[in-house]
C-alpha cells in the first residue's frame, strides 16, 4: 500500500481558525481514524493513501512573568485517509506526530537552557532557535518517509518506531506539563 504524507508547518503567529479542529499531541490520546475527517483530494496516481496536517505552534504563556511554550499539533478537519484505512498507515501517521512531539521537545528545551541563561530572553533569540529546529524537524520528517519507504519497509519502519520512542523518553522532562512546571519555578526564583 503506497501511503505518502503531506506535511504542513504553520508559521508560529499564524494559528488555526474556529472552524478548524486540532488534536494536542499525547501519549495517552493517539491518532484514531476518526481523527482523520479532511475531505481526501487525490491529486495524481502517487497520492498518499492518508494525509496528515501537523504544526508545531508557538505560544506565550502568562504567569508572573511571560514566557513561550511550543505544542505538536495535528489538524483534524484537513487530515484525511484516502480509501482503505489501515492500522499500519495508520501507526506511521502517529510516527509522524510523535517526531513533530519529538521536534516540539527539543526547542523547549533550548527554550528553557535560553531562560535559564537570561529570563529576559528576547523574541528574537526564540525565533531563532524555533526556525532552526523547523528547518531540522522538516527534514528529519522527509529522511522518515524516504527510509521506511512510506511504510513499505517494515524493517525500517520498526527501527524508526523504536528510535523515536527512545528520543522522546530522553527528553521526557520536556513534555508539555514538566516542562511548564519547570518553567514556572526557574522564573519564580529568578524574581
Amino acid at each position: 500500500m503506497k501511503t505518502f504524507l503531506f506535511l504542513l508547518i504553520l508559521i508560529p503567529n499564524l494559528s488555526f481558525s474556529q472552524k478548524e479542529k486540532i488534536k494536542y499531541w499525547s501519549e495517552k490520546d493517539t491518532l484514531q481514524f476518526e481523527d482523520f475527517k479532511g475531505v481526501y483530494k487525490k491529486q495524481d496516481s502517487n497520492s498518499a493513501d492518508a494525509t496528515s496536517i501537523l504544526t508545531i505552534k508557538l505560544e506565550s504563556v502568562k504567569n508572573n512573568n511571560t514566557f513561550f511554550n511550543v505544542y505538536a499539533l495535528f489538524n483534524i478537519n484537513r487530515s484525511s485517509f484516502f480509501k482503505i484505512k489501515s492500522f499500519y498507515v495508520l501507526k506511521h501517521e502517529q510516527l509522524h506526530f510523535d517526531i513533530t512531539e519529538l521536534f516540539t521537545r527539543k526547542i523547549r528545551n533550548e527554550f528553557y537552557n535560553s531562560y535559564k541563561k537570561n529570563t529576559k530572553t528576547k523574541l528574537t533569540d526564540l525565533y531563532s532557535i524555533y526556525n532552526k529546529y523547523i528547518t531540522l524537524y522538516r527534514n528529519f520528517q522527509k529522511k522518515y518517509d524516504l527510509e521506511t519507504s512510506y511504510t513499505r519497509n517494515f524493517q525500517n519502519q520498526q527501527k524508526w518506531n523504536k528510535k523515536v520512542k527512545i528520543e522522546l523518553e530522553n527528553l521526557k522532562e520536556f513534555s508539555n506539563e514538566k516542562y511548564l512546571e519547570k518553567m514556572k519555578r526557574l522564573l519564580n526564583n529568578k524574581n
